[in-house]
């Protein structure tokens, strides 16, 4: 399946918020939706899901005009709406059976994501006893009732810590199979790269790249190596490498050389001249972050 958004406008007044945005989502392709605050990411998931209406252009699904509700659909919003005060099973049934799914199998589908997410003892307690962080392990599991055929992640990771947030992406990465469609947005960009294989970023109402993840990596590494020295200080080797004519700059423990002006062989002669001990040296790669700031900045 493939996802086409194509032209898709939407103005608040005056103010143009989508301004003809184009990119696409690939079935077995996890999209990373990423832009800064007031991007328009919610914006253009609640055209898509039909919660407000678009002003202009289209989306559609392997070329026929795509409507919400002729699919199942797992939808995470940013803002949060499950009850507080209503037993967590019942009200996770109750929207399995909104999405269509009979009794038993929303009861068995609930049961199941409340194990996974590691809160069956909890599934007759009331929402408002759980914390923030197993809160929103509530509702990705009523994002994920019923094995959805489009998942659709507005923040997922908020208020969960590192343990949590590991047991959500081998969760998230078991449904990233080739017959789902699935894009998230979200800031934590560390996890969405383990998730994602594409990517889109929205900057100011345009979508300002839409492309594989691994592409735009070997795009952006350029001719960068990173040195990691061992026993000596990485200020020390920068400073080495300046006064030999190199490029050199710091990130966190690793110095960066820019070759686009020297040669590798270059470089290692002169490591070895400064007889300074090496725990590791590699291309750099750059990470989903580097890419986000280039394109968003």
């Amino acid at each position: 399946m493939e996802l086409v958004f194509h032209d898709l406008k939407k103005n608040y007044g005056k103010k143009e918020v989508l301004k003809g945005i184009d990119f696409k989502v690939e079935s077995g392709r996890p999209l990373a939706f990423l832009g800064r605050n007031g991007a328009g990411k919610s914006t253009t998931i609640k055209v898509m899901m039909g919660v407000i209406s678009r002003d202009g252009g289209e989306i559609t699904l392997d070329g026929t005009p795509f409507s919400a509700k002729n699919f199942k659909i797992g939808y995470l919003p940013e803002e949060r709406g499950m009850y507080q005060k209503v037993n967590i099973l019942e009200q996770l049934i109750y929207f399995a059976e909104l999405k269509g799914y009979n009794p038993e199998v929303a009861k068995r589908s609930s049961m199941d994501l409340l194990e996974r997410v590691g809160l069956a003892d909890y599934a007759k307690k009331k929402l408002e006893v759980l914390s923030k962080g197993n809160q929103q392990k509530v509702q990705i599991a009523q994002s994920l009732l019923g094995d959805p055929e489009i998942i659709i992640m507005d923040e997922p990771f908020s208020g969960l810590d590192p343990i949590n947030s590991d047991l959500l992406k081998d969760l998230i990465l078991e449904r990233a199979v080739k017959d789902k469609l699935m894009f998230f947005s979200s800031h934590q960009m560390g996890y969405v790269d383990e998730i994602c294989t594409d990517l889109a970023i929205l900057n100011e109402g345009v979508v300002v790249v839409n492309e594989s993840i691994d592409k735009l990596k070997r795009e952006l590494a350029g001719n960068n190596v990173f040195i990691t020295p061992f026993e000596s200080s990485v200020e020390d080797l920068k400073s080495a490498l300046e006064a030999r004519g190199f490029d050199a700059s710091l990130r966190e423990d690793k110095v960066v050389v820019d070759l686009t002006n020297r040669t590798q062989d270059e470089l290692m002669s002169e490591l070895a001249g400064l007889n300074i001990k090496i725990d590791s040296y590699g291309v750099l790669k750059p990470t989903l972050s580097d890419i986000f700031i280039n394109y968003a900045r």
